[in-house]
């Protein structure tokens, strides 16, 4: 499974294990969204996000 997330709309990929949320990871709306979709919490997080720190809470929030 392969949630991706973007400040930009993001172009639909016909998979169906694979979804995508517009929104910005630091807002707690995107943060409940990604909860709602991942199945399990993530074994793998790729990010482009800077500052890095932001990370880090978006993760402990992930953390189930």
């Amino acid at each position: 499974f392969v949630l991706g997330v973007d400040l930009d709309e993001i172009e639909e990929i016909p998979a169906k294990n694979i979804k995508t949320i517009q929104g910005d990871i630091t807002e707690e709306e995107t943060i409940e969204n990604i909860q709602n979709e991942l199945p399990d919490s993530p074994d793998v997080i790729l990010s482009d996000v800077s500052p890095i720190f932001q990370v880090f809470g978006m993760l402990t929030k992930l953390d189930r």
